[in-house]
């Protein structure tokens, strides 16, 4: 009955975004999903974050006065949890989406995410503008700023390595 009256006032059917067996990668759709534009949306991919880090498995992240070394989960791209991320992505591409996917880590026994994902999306004097959390890793920062700016974006980074382990970015702000 939900997904029915969302359709009525959306003028376009709701879908809900699920994995095959029936779950989401994330309990927040928006620490993994980005809309775009009406055709176009990010998707996380953890395999892809891990990828670019080379084998790693931590991180050193600036934390006050010193370095803080930050461990996350090594995805590779066959495991079961990669498998969510890319079935969400199969399923917006079936229903006629462009879907592009974008680095992420996670560590989920400790239940959070680094993600480019959880943005601001705005427009200011004919210009679209992303605010894009910072982590001061140059591989995935780097690289999620190059999809943005790919999309037509003027990237305005906001560090968010102090908190982001406390399960947010920058909308949880």
């Amino acid at each position: 009955a939900m997904f029915g009256e969302l359709s009525k006032i959306c003028g376009r059917p709701a879908v809900a975004i699920k994995t095959r067996d029936g779950q989401t990668p994330w309990i927040h759709t928006d620490m993994y999903l980005t809309p775009i534009d009406s055709r176009t949306i990010l998707v996380s991919s953890p395999a892809a974050g891990c990828r670019l880090l080379e084998g790693q498995t931590n991180v050193s992240i600036p934390h006050r006065d010193h370095q803080l070394q930050v461990e996350f989960d090594a995805i590779a791209p066959d495991s079961i949890r990669q498998t969510q991320f890319d079935d969400v992505a199969q399923q917006l591409t079936d229903l006629g989406y462009q879907v592009i996917r974008v680095p992420s880590l996670i560590n989920v026994e400790k239940d959070w995410m680094v993600t480019y994902n959880n943005v601001l999306l705005d427009y200011q004097n004919g210009q679209r503008v992303v605010y894009l959390p910072s982590y001061h890793i140059p591989e995935l920062d780097h690289a999620a700023a190059q999809i943005y700016r790919a999309l037509g974006f003027e990237v305005r980074p906001i560090d968010v390595s102090p908190i982001f382990q406390l399960g947010g970015a920058i909308r949880c702000l």
